[in-house]
């Protein structure tokens, strides 16, 4: 009886252990999508990754190591988890781009300019027409005409 023991306290730590080295690997590239994101928003979001990809009525895996081993290690998965890394990735880029713009308006511009100028032509018709369509709320523009 005490072999059996023994035996399952192994192999629950193997499977502890393979879980927090796969975590630790999608950490790792989240950490580089996103520097301010810390250790529990990170699990948060696998977590909330979990859930979203087993369902509600199976959040209860989330607590057996097992289960989010042959979840990380699933294939599509993996690359559903580098889908949503992409996205944070984007949009911390996009919030660090707002953070610069607002604190030079100057600066913003002409970056603005010179990421118009680098892109093909039919994506700088798209930037016209989503520019054309914008709400002017400014003031001290309102009462130019388009």
């Amino acid at each position: 009886k005490q072999w059996y023991q023994r035996r399952v306290a192994i192999t629950a730590g193997y499977w502890k252990v393979r879980r927090r080295i796969l975590e630790f690997d999608v950490e790792k590239k989240l950490k580089s999508a996103n520097k301010k994101l810390n250790h529990g928003q990170m699990l948060s979001m696998l977590r909330r990754w979990f859930i979203e990809s087993k369902g509600p009525v199976q959040n209860y895996l989330w607590d057996e190591d097992r289960a989010v081993v042959a979840w990380l290690s699933e294939p599509d998965e993996q690359q559903s988890i580098s889908d949503n890394i992409r996205m944070i990735q984007k949009d911390a880029l996009i919030q660090k781009i707002d953070t610069l713009a607002s604190s030079n308006e100057e600066t913003a511009l002409e970056a603005v300019i010179g990421l118009l100028q680098k892109m093909p032509p039919r994506q700088q018709g798209e930037v016209k027409k989503l520019l054309e369509s914008l709400v002017i709320k400014d003031p001290e523009i309102e009462g130019i005409e388009k």
